[in-house]
């Protein structure tokens, strides 16, 4: 090897070129900081809670009967849901009754259904526009033709 190859090999290797690399995280792992902010807020008693609680994942219509999917399970009407027994379920939602408390439990949390607004119609909104006028282009007879 030349002298500049070896010269550049050493200052790359003292020069600790190698030991600023950052260590390889897990790309399936959330950040850092998000991990130390979810672990800073959540309290020891609300964890036991939140695990226990079920998640509505999806809504299925098979031969005309409504089912809850919770993981990898199908559950109907009185089947139970959890801690709690499934009263109703709809399109967007089940209900679920916990002895006197009825909890309407949303597949999608947050969104709600609402009624579209009605669209203005074209008549009423805007004045009806002039036709245009057309220019009427010479005709040709067969006489005319070269």
């Amino acid at each position: 090897m030349t002298r500049r190859a070896v010269a550049a090999l050493l200052l790359f290797v003292l020069g600790g070129g190698c030991a600023r690399a950052e260590p390889l995280r897990d790309p399936m792992q959330p950040p850092a900081e998000a991990r130390s902010a979810v672990a800073g807020s959540a309290a020891p008693s609300a964890a036991p809670a939140a695990a226990a609680a079920p998640v509505l994942r999806q809504i299925l219509v098979v031969d005309g009967r409504r089912y809850a999917v919770e993981g990898t399970r199908l559950r109907g009407v009185g089947d139970r849901f959890g801690e709690r027994r499934i009263e109703r379920i709809g399109d967007d939602a089940i209900w679920l009754r916990d002895g006197a408390r009825l909890q309407r439990v949303p597949l999608f949390a947050g969104i709600t259904r609402q009624a579209a607004a009605e669209p203005a119609t074209a008549a009423s909104s805007a004045t009806p526009l002039p036709a245009p006028a057309l220019a009427r282009a010479p005709r040709l007879r067969p006489t005319d033709t070269p």
